[in-house]
């Protein structure tokens, strides 16, 4: 998608350490991701985030700029 301009927060989807964690703690082996939500500094378009060691995150962006209908 050409020229998207992110919203300033972001909902982050995280599994990490504390979440293998419990998970081994669980008699069925469950286990569920955390949900956050973040800021974005944003410059320009673009943007960084730093993410902890041994994790898996997905971000969900939104678009500072509503499309024409």
């Amino acid at each position: 998608m050409s020229k998207f301009q992110p919203a300033t927060k972001a909902t982050e989807w995280q599994y990490g350490e504390a979440q293998d964690n419990a998970q081994s703690q669980t008699s069925t082996g469950d286990s569920a991701l955390a949900e956050s939500t973040i800021n974005l500094t944003l410059s320009g378009s673009t943007f960084s985030v730093s993410f902890p060691a041994y994790s898996m995150t997905v971000l969900v962006l939104g678009s500072a700029v509503t499309p024409p209908a």
